[in-house]
């Protein structure tokens, strides 16, 4: 994955899937709800991957991001 490249998850409970995106620069995962901003602490997951190795990341929103 490049750098500035963006990918799309999803909340894992919601059947409507609230979508999220995920930006990746060098030093960081920056991620901006894309729809219904006012949700507070839900469980967000996405998987990262870096050639055969993946990894499941659960963010905590608070409402604050």
């Amino acid at each position: 994955m490049d750098d500035g490249d963006s990918v799309n998850c999803v909340h894992e409970n919601d059947i409507q899937y609230k979508w999220i995106e995920a930006k990746f620069t060098k030093n960081e995962l920056s991620l901006s709800l894309l729809e219904n901003p006012e949700m507070h602490k839900r469980r967000m997951w996405l998987w990262l991957s870096c050639g055969d190795y993946f990894k499941k990341i659960y963010i905590i929103q608070n409402g604050k991001m």
